[in-house]
């Protein structure tokens, strides 16, 4: 009977005990699919961020875009998200492209380029950082300009020898030493190469067929359009603000939800909590569980001593 009654009481520590690993482990879990869902959440805020912003009108002055003038321009080059960003990479890729021309070693290209510089640079800006209308919506260049230095310019073999700077190429890893991988200039200089590779420039979606729409950059006077958003400047200083209470994040029946992060790190307080709580719950389970044994060899002892 007491052998029966001290298996029992030994199985039922050994279920608590499991049951408290078991939900300690999906707590865990919980926690990390918490983590990895704020990321992801991150992450698309910042993509829609980035495309909301490609979509609007921005007055930019480039230095190396139509004499460094002021004028509205929308940003056609996917994951430039600032225009401090689309600025420092085109005057990265101006100053790269000369350097990756020269790696194809073809000695009559640096004339023709020098030839045609104005014509290669308002083309190029033009697709990067086409200008805007004068009511504030995106436009694209006209097809003329780029079609011009395809044909004086580019040939089929130059086109091809392209591939040899984009990524996978021969010389990859000498034009991303220049620049760093992932940054603006590296995204605007494989944009520029996908436009200069086709001879219809056409396959990056950078310019416009239709002449009633486009904008003939052969012609083209900077403006400045009444709604474009300007370039950030620096915010004066904050008026110093009394502390603000924190929100509760839910109160009665309405809610009120964090940013992702807030969440994560909240999500992560409480597992830490219950991670402490499970310990302590492990450790009086082994504790129950070692006065049992002990108390289950003095009865073995006592029964021995009786039989003797």
């Amino acid at each position: 009977m007491q052998r029966t009654m001290w298996l029992a009481s030994t199985f039922a520590i050994w279920l608590f005990v499991a049951s408290a690993n078991a939900t300690d482990q999906q707590r865990t879990s919980s926690l990390l699919r918490s983590k990895a869902d704020a990321r992801a959440a991150l992450r698309d805020g910042s993509r829609a961020h980035a495309k909301a912003f490609q979509s609007e009108c921005h007055t930019v002055a480039i230095p190396e875009c139509f004499g460094g003038k002021s004028y509205s321009a929308s940003l056609m080059v996917e994951g430039i998200s600032s225009v401090d960003e689309a600025k420092e990479g085109i005057k990265q890729v101006f100053a790269l492209l000369p350097t990756a021309f020269s790696m194809l070693g073809d000695s009559g290209l640096k004339t023709k380029i020098d030839n045609k510089k104005s014509t290669i640079e308002n083309t190029l800006c033009s697709a990067i950082a086409p200008p805007c209308s004068a009511t504030c919506q995106p436009q694209k260049a006209c097809t003329n300009e780029c079609v011009d230095i395809q044909t004086t310019v580019l040939d089929d073999d130059i086109r091809g020898h392209l591939a040899m700077v984009g990524p996978g190429g021969q010389f990859r890893q000498t034009v991303e030493s220049m620049v760093h991988a992932g940054s603006a200039a590296l995204l605007i200089f494989d944009y520029t190469l996908g436009v200069l590779e086709d001879a219809t420039c056409m396959s990056r979606n950078a310019f416009d067929t239709d002449a009633t729409t486009c904008v003939d950059m052969s012609n083209y006077q900077t403006m400045e359009c009444r709604a474009a958003q300007e370039e950030p400047t620096a915010a004066p200083p904050a008026a110093p603000m009394a502390p603000v209470a924190p929100t509760a994040v839910m109160s009665g029946t309405s809610w009120t939800r964090p940013d992702p992060t807030a969440d994560a790190t909240a999500v992560e307080e409480k597992g830490k909590k219950d991670n402490k709580y499970n310990k302590k719950v492990n450790k009086a389970a082994n504790k129950v569980a070692k006065k049992a044994a002990k108390a289950a060899r003095r009865r073995r002892k006592g029964a021995r001593r009786r039989r003797l």
